[in-house]
């Protein structure tokens, strides 16, 4: 079931997935729960964490809808899980769904200031000769509530996607979910849900999806969420009702309460480390992010080359799905260093990331036995977290004078990694020097 590793609050008894999804409906033999995937990420929320096994115990069958590159290679996968897989449809948002999506956002943000929004604004008008006619007209509506829903009322109306509809009837479940309920994909095929009369449910995926994902797609009957945080957050941006979002923890932290296969010394074995070897991980982020990043990595691996009272010391270098080893060249060869990618990666999913069962295990090893984990504002930080695996954030740039819009600095500033930050759990480091302390 979907525990409560990190970020909830308090100690109250979290209702588990299967539960949340289907909470009053006795489930009938064989009733499908339809799962549209769009993401790599989400693939793994859900294929790699215990849903299909506890919805299979309720008799429940999950459906797993995924790109169509991606579909036979899952349905050939050796450690398959309980449900089906059936390709997902391409899918073509409207562009006056896009349109009117913008506009409703834009009554969100000048109500709500979402820090993290304004910089992302900012970085994007940079680079272009005029404002778009969307961003001209926006300020009109103000910041007014009734126009906000006139629009979205409109926006839904609309809204056709005729190639779902044969998803819905070949599979008639009993109810679809969806993990990512801001993704374009996954929400599509809840909407097409919603004007069938079935009921829906999704996930607000991540901790950053609130303040940096833009309009909500649509209302789902249930919106499940990880902490009272995020909660908040729904509520305070777009109005969703607090009844209507069970808590139900982190879905890919699942893995982090169960027993692993390996031992600390089994995993520093698979590095060629010595036993006894204390372990540094360095998380990068997504390559467009920061262009120097390899520059951090350096500093920790000559950092841990000149250090000889610590005893043995080893830097994996663990890739962002999206980063690419090319990046890392010059620590090839370092002997207390070994660069390592974000298990498989597919060209059928949208972030190229598919984890095996394998891989996400071995993350969740890394996790586990590293000594401190040091990334740039990851959301790698709560995975250490989960595992009370101190974490360190490096918060400086490769050279001075570089404009904060290009600076590392303003991801402190996003509206998630604040309130991070301002739980004082993890050291933020502002030069080579503090980093090396």
């Amino acid at each position: 079931m979907w525990r409560a590793v990190a970020l909830t609050e308090g100690r109250r008894r979290l209702p588990t997935l299967a539960t949340a999804i289907l909470p009053e409906v006795p489930a009938a033999p064989m009733d499908r729960v339809l799962i549209p995937v769009g993401t790599g990420l989400a693939l793994r929320n859900v294929l790699r964490t215990d849903l299909p096994h506890a919805l299979a115990e309720r008799g429940l069958r999950p459906v797993f809808a995924v790109p169509p590159r991606l579909h036979a290679q899952l349905a050939s996968e050796p450690d398959a899980v309980p449900g089906d897989v059936t390709p997902l449809p391409d899918i073509a948002p409207p562009r006056l769904d896009t349109t009117l999506r913008d506009l409703e956002f834009a009554i969100v943000q000048r109500r709500a200031r979402i820090a993290t929004i304004d910089i992302l604004l900012r970085e994007r008008a940079r680079h272009r000769p005029r404002r778009p006619w969307k961003e001209r007209i926006a300020p009109l509506f103000g910041g007014s509530w009734s126009a906000y829903r006139a629009l979205r009322a409109l926006r839904l109306r609309l809204y056709r996607a005729p190639e779902i509809e044969p998803l819905l009837r070949e599979w008639t479940p009993a109810v679809v979910f969806a993990n990512n309920v801001f993704h374009p994909e996954e929400s599509a095929v809840l909407r097409c849900a919603q004007n069938a009369g079935l009921p829906t449910v999704a996930m607000v995926h991540s901790w950053d999806n609130p303040s940096t994902k833009g309009g909500l797609p649509l209302t789902p009957d249930n919106l499940l969420v990880w902490s009272d945080a995020m909660a908040r957050e729904m509520e305070a941006y777009f109005r969703f009702p607090d009844e209507r979002m069970p808590r139900v923890g982190s879905p890919q932290f699942d893995v982090y309460a169960r027993d692993l296969d390996i031992s600390r010394e089994g995993l520093l074995a698979q590095y060629g480390f010595a036993a006894g070897t204390r372990l540094v991980v360095y998380a990068t982020a997504s390559p467009g992010h920061c262009p120097w990043e390899a520059r951090y990595p350096s500093i920790l691996a000559e950092l841990l080359a000149r250090t000889r009272d610590r005893g043995p010391l080893g830097l994996v270098v663990r890739l962002h799905p999206r980063d690419h080893v090319h990046r890392y060249e010059t620590l090839r060869g370092a002997p207390n260093v070994r660069i390592e990618s974000a298990g498989r990666s597919s060209e059928g999913i949208d972030d190229r990331f598919n984890p095996t069962n394998v891989d996400h295990l071995h993350f969740a090893a890394l996790m586990r036995y590293a000594d401190v984990v040091v990334n740039v504002a990851s959301t790698v930080a709560l995975d250490a977290a989960a595992n009370d695996t101190p974490v360190v954030h490096v918060a400086f740039d490769a050279d001075d004078g570089i404009d904060y819009l290009d600076s590392v600095v303003r991801f402190f500033d996003y509206t998630h990694t604040r309130r991070l930050i301002a739980y004082g759990a993890a050291p933020v480091t502002h030069s080579e020097e503090e980093l090396r302390a």
